[in-house]
């Protein structure tokens, strides 16, 4: 997990490093979750939060695509903070 966790970190400093260029207070966090959702929604209601990004990959194509749900969108639903959401 640990692997997965710096690769995250590595993939996203990139991006941390130029909203903190920007004057943003950037502060990466990484979670394993059983519930996924919950965990990011409990989260992302914390007073501390003024955006959330989000990763969102592409759909997956076929009849898994057509049900499985969105992380992303299932989070969107649920909180008031602004979702940004980086499509890679």
């Amino acid at each position: 997990m640990s692997e997965l966790r710096e690769s995250v970190t590595k993939g996203l400093t990139p991006l941390t490093d130029w909203l903190a260029r920007q004057g943003y207070r950037v502060e990466l966090k990484t979670e394993c979750s059983e519930d996924i959702v919950s965990a990011i929604v409990k989260e992302a209601k914390g007073p501390e939060y003024s955006v959330v990004f989000m990763i969102k990959r592409r759909r997956k194509k076929g009849l898994l695509g057509r049900f499985a749900g969105s992380v992303t969108e299932s989070v969107v639903k649920r909180v008031e903070t602004p979702v940004v959401i980086v499509r890679i």
